[in-house]
C-alpha cells in the first residue's frame, strides 16, 4: 500500500491493481462453463468488473491479516525494539 498524504489530505492509502488479463481470465472461465458467445459478449464487462473487485478485496484482506498477525521474536532484526521486517 502507498501512502500519499499530500494528494489526500490525510492517511488515506492508494492500492494500485492491475486489471490487464482480467477480461481474459473471465472470457477463459465462461468458455470452460459451455456459454454461447452471444451470452459471453453480454456478461463479459460485468463479470470481469467483478472478478477485479473480488481480487482486490481478498489482497486488501490478506493485507489486514498480515499487518495484524503477531509478531514473533525471530522475525524481529537486531535494531528493533519491536518492529518485524517487512518488504
Amino acid at each position: 500500500m502507498l501512502e500519499h498524504k499530500e494528494l489526500l489530505g490525510g492517511e488515506q492509502e492508494i492500492a494500485f491493481w492491475d486489471e490487464r488479463l482480467s477480461t481474459s481470465a473471465v472470457q477463459r472461465m465462461m468458455i470452460d462453463a459451455d456459454m454461447t458467445r452471444k451470452r459471453r459478449a453480454e456478461v463479459v464487462d460485468k463479470m470481469a468488473a467483478a472478478y477485479i473487485l473480488q481480487g482486490a478485496l481478498d489482497a486488501l484482506g490478506r493485507h489486514k491479516r498480515d499487518l495484524e498477525a503477531p509478531v514473533h521474536p525471530a522475525d524481529l532484526d537486531d535494531d528493533d525494539d519491536m518492529e518485524p521486517e517487512r518488504d
